[in-house]
């Protein structure tokens, strides 16, 4: 598999985050959940850090005579950047989570079944993902599609949680908190690896 050929699986992936984006989007306004709030800001924090990865590609194969071997780095200093803004983000939905007043949403069929749409969509994906990635021996997209597969979860306890409240648990809160940890979890990640290559 050519630099083509992944480049258009990053295309790919900025496509399915905005589309589980507005999913969640739709989720979230119509039932004033802030588990599906925070599952839609995991998406786009996958989608920013989707958009950083096709950037770095395109950027780092450049080179000039000042930098004979690429700007390979340049990549590693955005993800640094992006991962001090997932922070704050993280920061913002764990302190909604544990001290804003309690949302009463409403739950419907329909929000249901978004939510399970939003767990079905990346689990395909990341099927097909990983399988190009292994066969290009590609690092980004491997990674990426474990990525992926990270929603199954997040998106199974966002369901329960609406679930939970279409009978009545409140539950809303303990959803929110755990997805948190996955944002964090990428914004650490991010951290780790872009601060390996840059000391080295």
């Amino acid at each position: 598999m050519n630099d083509s050929s992944i480049e258009r699986w990053g295309w790919a992936s900025i496509g399915v985050n905005i589309l589980l984006s507005l999913l969640n989007l739709g989720i979230s306004i119509a039932s004033g959940s802030l588990a599906v709030a925070a599952e839609m800001t995991h998406n786009l924090v996958d989608l920013a850090a989707s958009v950083t990865v096709l950037a770095g590609l395109k950027i780092s194969g450049r080179r000039s005579k000042a930098f004979p071997y690429g700007l390979y780095k340049v990549e590693n200093v955005v993800s640094i950047g992006m991962a001090g803004l997932i922070f704050l983000t993280g920061y913002e939905i764990v302190h909604e989570a544990l001290f804003a007043a309690p949302r009463i949403g409403t739950v419907s069929l329909w929000m249901l079944a978004g939510v399970m749409l939003s767990a079905i969509i990346p689990m395909a994906f990341s099927y097909f993902e990983l399988k190009a990635g292994s066969q290009a021996n590609s690092p980004s997209l491997v990674a990426e599609a474990h990525e992926y597969r990270t929603h199954v979860f997040s998106s199974g306890v966002v369901f329960a949680a609406l679930l939970g409240q279409f009978f009545g648990l409140r539950l809303d809160r303990w959803a929110a908190l755990f997805v948190a940890f996955f944002i964090l979890k990428t914004g650490w990640e991010l951290l780790r690896d872009g601060m390996r290559v840059l000391l080295d």
